[in-house]
Order: structure tokens, then sequence, then C-alpha cells
């Protein structure tokens, strides 16, 4: 099944909105190929969050991965934007990272 329509499928089932505040994250959107729409089937689900100063811990993102992850038949990945690719060596690949970012957030669509 593809993310996208394992998520359209079952987004009563997740309420990723909720779900993200109760572990003291903000503004879930959905990342990667399901947000472009050329996820396939057996890819997983790539949400964007982003974490609160001072009060989000690992253990929250992974707690949102979980059960986030209760979703039948997709996997879910969840990344902050801090996790994404932060390089910064001699051989200009931080620039490489960036603009990688800078897609990601572009492409990212809220759930």
């Amino acid at each position: 099944m593809r993310p996208a329509e394992a998520l359209a499928d079952h987004r009563n089932a997740v309420p990723t909105l909720s779900l993200s505040a109760r572990y003291g994250l903000r503004n879930a959107r959905i990342c990667g190929p399901a947000a472009r729409g050329d996820d396939r089937d057996g890819c997983h689900l790539d949400l964007l969050v982003e974490a609160i100063p001072e009060l989000t811990t690992l253990l929250d993102i992974v707690g949102m991965t979980q059960e986030a992850g209760a979703m039948p038949g997709v996997p879910v990945v969840v990344r902050t934007l801090e996790d994404i690719h932060q390089r910064f060596d001699i051989d200009q690949r931080f620039d490489i990272d960036q603009r990688f970012r800078a897609r990601v957030v572009r492409d990212a669509r809220p759930l």
C-alpha cells in the first residue's frame, strides 16, 4: 500500500495533529515521496515536525513515531528539520545539505 493511500484510509485512526501536540511537537507535515505524490507500495511515510525548544526530547519523537506507526500497512518515520543532514565539512556538503533541507520544507504538506 502507498503511504498516501494508507494515510487517507486511516486519517481518523491516527489523529496526527493531536498526537504531535501530546508529544511536545508542532507543525506536523507530510514530506518526502507521499507529499510529492510519487510514493510507491512499500515506501514509508515521512512526517516532518517542529520540536518545541526546552520541551521536546528524543523520547517524545520516538513515542510519536511508535504511536503513528500503528497505522496499518505503512512504516512511519518522524523527523525534525534539525535531523535532516546537518554537515559542515570543507567539501561544500553544507551547501548541498542546505538545498536538500530547503526542498524538504518546500515539498512538505500539512496533514
